[in-house]
């Protein structure tokens, strides 16, 4: 499961030069599946943002999340099961399986690259998916060092 960005530089531009969020490519896709569709535009760094503090809930304990899209009527709906996620949409037959771990990392390779493209384009306000990273990040260790002491006590009792 990759969520692929992209970026349109005088886009993105015309839209901070208007006071607005910037617009650009983002969407999932696995299989040659895209969702909500190739070459989506959104208001990209809105919903990373929102993504970032739906996985940090789901490493925290959540049984459910979802991400959603800012233009239309797209959501994704993220189910945890132990350290693997069902991933669906309402509208689509097909659903993903990733480990928890690997969609924390993608949300997070994606924001960096996010991140960076905004730092080129001296776009500064971008705190949101700063903390959401740092959060991510943070979250993501913790859940690792309780795999490791569970992992630990269950050789102790073996």
């Amino acid at each position: 499961m990759q969520l692929y960005v992209d970026f349109d530089d005088d886009l993105i531009r015309r839209y901070v030069d208007r006071g607005s969020n910037p617009i650009f490519t983002i969407y999932w896709t696995q299989d040659g599946v895209a969702y909500p569709a190739d070459q989506w535009l959104d208001f990209g760094s809105v919903i990373l943002s929102w993504w970032l503090a739906a996985a940090k809930s789901l490493l925290e304990g959540a049984v459910e999340a979802e991400l959603d899209f800012m233009d239309g009527p797209f959501r994704l709906k993220a189910s945890r099961a132990g350290n693997l996620l069902y991933v669906s949409a309402d509208d689509q037959s097909w659903h993903w399986r990733p480990t928890m771990e690997a969609f924390a990392a993608e949300l997070l390779r994606a924001a960096n690259q996010v991140l960076r493209k905004f730092n080129d384009l001296g776009i500064s306000d971008q705190e949101g998916l700063q903390i959401g990273s740092q959060h991510l990040r943070s979250a993501l260790s913790q859940a690792k060092a309780r795999a490791v002491g569970s992992r630990a006590v269950v050789a102790e009792r073996v």
